[in-house]
Order: structure tokens, then sequence, then C-alpha cells
């Protein structure tokens, strides 16, 4: 008797700790169950995004319908409906463009001469000197039979100048020999424009990155003038003169022009 209590107390004891058993497994079998049920939540909240993403209005794609799969009939995407002609559309009559006249015209100092300035734009007259009468006196060893008229585009520090080049034309009395003497060597032939003002545009332009369409309407702000392709034309070479080995010659042009920068 005492014998089967002892062993129905050791049965029972076995029976809880496996009941304890099966409660901590049902506890962790819940526990997994919860976070499972949490991810496949989370997972069809991206499969909904995605879906949205795909067919949604947020794209061109839709799905397709049985309709969408039917075939359509042989040669039916060849044939062009009938459209009635478009209607005329209705025209307007514009008024024809006039120019206007200029209201004055702009009187130029010489019209005779590729620079065009007004008589607002100071001058600065220089005589050629002439090495071959030099110590001859004038009206006893030679006459002055003409002058030859050159203008050049120069610059100062602010405003823009005119060189009047006067080149006497002379004749010896004893040797009836015509005499003229020559202009300084320009660095660009056959130019209106002199050294110091080609020097000052390559460094606006390039130093000081003023364009020149902007150097243009200052000068004619200052009564002069020039086209602004005769601008381009003079850049062009002063910037290779400047790159190149011009720069003696440039130092000389602005030594014997008493510096005009």
């Amino acid at each position: 008797m005492t014998q089967s209590y002892l062993e129905l107390q050791n049965d029972n004891q076995k029976l809880q700790q496996e009941m304890l058993q099966l409660r901590g497994i049902l506890e962790a079998k819940d526990q997994e169950i919860a976070a499972n049920s949490e991810k496949i939540s989370s997972l069809e909240h991206m499969v909904n995004w995605f879906r949205r993403q795909l067919f949604g209005a947020k794209t061109e794609r839709r799905l397709m319908t049985e309709q969408a799969y039917q075939q359509l009939p042989l040669f039916a995407a060849l044939e062009t409906p009938e459209t009635p002609p478009p209607a005329e559309e209705p025209t307007q009559k514009i008024k024809e463009y006039e120019r206007k006249q200029r209201k004055t015209k702009i009187a130029f100092v010489a019209e005779d001469s590729k620079l065009k300035f007004t008589a607002d734009v100071p001058v600065k007259t220089i005589e050629v000197s002439n090495p071959e009468v030099e110590g001859l006196i004038e009206g006893i060893d030679y006459n002055v039979i003409n002058e030859n008229v050159t203008y050049k585009l120069a610059q100062t520090k602010s405003p823009y100048v005119v060189l009047k080049y006067v080149q006497k034309v002379v004749v010896l009395k004893e040797t009836k020999k015509i005499l003229k003497p020559a202009l300084p060597t320009p660095v660009i032939e056959k130019s209106i424009a002199d050294v110091s003002f080609l020097a000052a545009m390559v460094v606006e332009k390039y130093s000081f990155h003023l364009p020149l369409y902007r150097q243009h309407q200052r000068l004619i702000q200052s009564g002069i003038h020039v086209s602004r392709s005769t601008l381009t034309k003079l850049i062009h070479p002063s910037g290779r003169t400047v790159g190149a080995d011009s720069k003696g010659a440039f130092e000389l042009h602005l030594t014997k022009r008493n510096s005009y920068h």
C-alpha cells in the first residue's frame, strides 16, 4: 500500500513537470505565431504597395482584361476611318510694317574717311616729321603743295581721342623732288585703329571681360560710329599679335605715341 502511494506521488510529479514543459513550449509557439503574424502583415503591406506602383495611377500599365486578350480581326488595323475635311480657320489681316525714318542725319567731320566721328570728339593733331627736310626752311628751301590727312582711333585712360596725322607733301625748289613723310608702321595694315586702341580693346575684353557689344555701345555714346563687325575684325588679329611676337612692337608704338593706354 505504501509502495503504491509513493509511485503515485512520483507519477504526479512527472506529470506536473511535463505540463510545465508543455506550457513553456506552448508559450514559445504563441510568441512565434505572433511574430509570424506581424511579418505576414508587413509583407502584405509591401505587396499592396508594389501592386499600387505597378497597376495604380502612377504608371501607364494596367491589368489586362479578357476583352483585351481577344485577337483583332484581320486587316482591321489597316482600315482608316473616313474623317471629314478640316474646317478652314478664319484669317486676320495684319497691318504692314513701316520703318520710321531717321529724324536727323548724323554729321561726320570727315565724310571721305573710313573713321566716322562727330565734331564733339576731341581730335589731337600730330604732324609727321620728314627727316629729309630737317634743317631746311619752309618757303625758301621747299614749298608745301598738299597735305594728306589720316585719322586713327586711339584711346586715353578715360575718353576716346582721334589722332589726326598730317603728312605734308613738299617739293624741293632746287631739285623739284616731291617728298612725303611715311606714317608710323601700324600693327594691322590699313586699319583705322591706333595701337593704343587695339591694346585697350584686347585688355578690356580678355582681362576685364567687357564684351565687344558693350565696347561698341560706349563708342556710340562717345560719338564714334564704328560697326561691331569692324571691332570683331580688329580683335582677332590683335589677339594673335598680342599672343605672338608683338610685345615689343606694342611697347615701341606706345612709347612713340606718348603712352596712349
